[in-house]
């Protein structure tokens, strides 16, 4: 008779690979496979808790809680996503204000999103952040309140003001991205810390200050130029300015929200930009 075969084994070192070969798991699949074996227990963690998506306070609360109980889990994360939104009929509680002062204090973050309630006057939520200096990549997101939400005082509109407390905090910054947000530039009498190489301006409005001071200080790092929506005539002056003065812009990426009759920035004396590559235009009347 012969002898049966050896149930299969799976090496524990391949473990990994299977997770690195998929980018869509969810977070059931990984409460599964964390029940598989004691060897799936740290790999699993590694992933799930690398890039916490967070759109409720109460998932922020649960996080923070999560980070207390269990610390040796701080030192999965390496990006962090909120996008909590309240009742405009309440007010946050002081539980889910230390909540979210626990994860902004998180170290190591290397990219941070900020939408929901924190995308307005954002520069308040980057105050409370800790370790800036690890940030190499930034988004504010106003999209979830790009509408406007009314309360008893005055609506609600995303807005960021940049200055030079901002700049300082995110030395090490290299992509910024801002969506559907108001945005106050604070010029600088001092030179701001550079190395910025990507800025894209998603459905921006500027409200106070001219466009290339937000890239003060890396007028020659910045590569990547992306304008979409927003008030094309108010930014044309500003882009025009930003090419004029970051001579080493590789690609710009210029998309009005409807067809403009004229844009200045493509006159018939339009900036040298001698190191640009790619150009992407739409919604102009060429």
């Amino acid at each position: 008779m012969d002898n049966p075969r050896p149930a299969p084994v799976l090496v524990d070192d391949l473990i990994p690979i299977i997770l690195e070969s998929e980018d869509h798991w969810w977070p059931r699949d990984f409460q599964r496979l964390v029940l598989v074996s004691p060897a799936w227990v740290s790999p699993v963690r590694k992933r799930l808790y690398a890039h916490p998506s967070l759109r409720s306070y109460r998932a922020c609360h649960l996080l923070a809680r999560t980070f207390t109980e269990n610390p040796e889990l701080l030192s999965f994360v390496r990006s962090l996503e909120l996008r909590p939104s309240a009742d405009e009929h309440r007010t946050l509680d002081e539980r889910e204000m230390q909540s979210l002062r626990r994860i902004l204090g998180l170290k190591g973050l290397r990219s941070v999103t900020l939408g929901g309630d924190l995308a307005v006057a954002a520069q308040r939520f980057l105050g409370v952040m800790v370790d800036t200096r690890a940030v190499t990549e930034l988004h504010i997101d106003g999209c979830m309140l790009s509408k406007g939400r009314s309360t008893s005082l005055a609506p609600v509109v995303p807005s960021l003001e940049w200055d030079d407390a901002i700049a300082f905090r995110f030395p090490n910054l290299r992509s910024l991205t801002l969506s559907n947000v108001l945005l106050t530039i604070i010029p600088s009498m001092m030179d701001r810390p550079s190395g910025l190489t990507h800025l894209t301006l998603n459905n921006v409005d500027l409200d106070v200050g001219f466009l290339p001071d937000i890239c003060q200080g890396s007028w020659e790092t910045l590569r990547d130029l992306r304008v979409v929506g927003g008030n094309a005539v108010e930014l044309d002056d500003g882009i025009r300015s930003m090419l004029e003065m970051c001579e080493n812009i590789e690609t710009l990426h210029y998309e009005a929200p409807d067809l403009c009759s004229h844009a200045s920035v493509f006159d018939a004396e339009p900036p040298p930009c001698p190191s640009l590559r790619r150009l992407y235009l739409s919604g102009f009347d060429a």
